[in-house]
């Protein structure tokens, strides 16, 4: 027994004229009759009368046709859930970064003008999300660095400046810039939720040939506060910086290292991109530009 079966037992039911439904099936009458014939068989009873060439639902193909009708009311109803799922999933776009802080802007300025569309943002370390783009789990990826894999459309959004920033009254405040190694007795208040930008510095930190004494870990807007009230000082990607015109320091360019902060958009290649996920990525290129 097959849905097959049942649709044109159902149809066969309401119309009770087997010539009529194979012309508006578009099958061979003797199909049709086929078809029934086999479904009474696996029944093990008649489900319609034949009376002087007419066929006639008798009590039997009434209690099944209730049944059958249950469970095609089912599967429309399935269908309908899956489709206002789906219609709901279209309008999600799932984005994964290494960094949160300078998203702020764009992800505002794209839901003014898409306010049908609803973002999930979620914070993945940078090992992670090549592997949950490939499986599907997320639609977009904002790293540092760019995600290079074979398999993943990779695009950068910004080539950033890395700069010093310390208090206006710090004796290295009247400089434009500086070496790094000029800093190895310096108190440094570090980014807790740029890990990846951590490493760059680490890394900076290294070649340069001192470990800097670190007071505190914490939040660009705690950084804020502590650069205000002169405890220390602080390593900071130009685009932090930018998200606050009246910032209470000063900055001062990296004479003795050429590292950039790269920020890289990502997607998986040849996946299915819907509209609104077209349109968040066109969104996101566009920006930066």
């Amino acid at each position: 027994m097959d849905l097959l079966q049942l649709k044109y037992f159902r149809e066969l039911a309401y119309s009770q004229h087997m010539t009529e439904l194979a012309e508006n099936l578009h099958i061979s009458q003797p199909s049709l009759s086929m078809t029934i014939a086999k479904l009474e068989d696996e029944l093990g009873i008649k489900l319609f009368d034949r009376v002087n060439r007419k066929i006639i639902l008798n009590d039997y193909g009434r209690i099944f046709l209730n049944h059958v009708d249950v469970i095609f009311n089912e599967l429309s109803y399935a269908l309908e859930e899956i489709n206002e799922l789906k219609n709901m999933e279209n309008k999600k776009i799932i984005l994964a970064t290494t960094g949160t802080t300078f998203l702020t802007n764009i992800i505002i300025d794209f839901l003014e003008s898409n306010s049908e569309i609803t973002i999930k943002q979620s914070l993945v370390a940078y090992e992670k999300i090549t592997e949950l783009l490939e499986k599907g789990v997320i639609d977009f990826a904002i790293t540092h660095p760019l995600l290079n894999n074979k398999n993943i459309e990779s695009k950068v959004l910004i080539e950033d400046d890395i700069l010093v920033v310390v208090p206006k009254n710090h004796p290295l405040a009247h400089k434009k810039a500086v070496r790094l190694e000029e800093l190895k007795n310096e108190h440094f208040i570090n980014l807790t939720e740029h890990y990846d930008f951590r490493k760059l510095t680490d890394s900076m930190f290294e070649r340069s040939g001192f470990k800097p004494n670190i007071i505190i870990e914490g939040e660009f807007t705690l950084i804020e506060r502590m650069l205000k009230s002169g405890l220390g000082i602080s390593i900071i990607p130009r685009t932090l910086l930018n998200l606050y015109p009246n910032f209470p320091a000063k900055t001062l360019k990296i004479l003795d290292q050429n590292e950039k902060w790269s920020i890289g958009f990502s997607w998986l290649k040849n996946k299915y991109m819907n509209e609104n996920s077209k349109k968040f990525r066109d969104f996101v290129l566009n920006y930066y530009k």
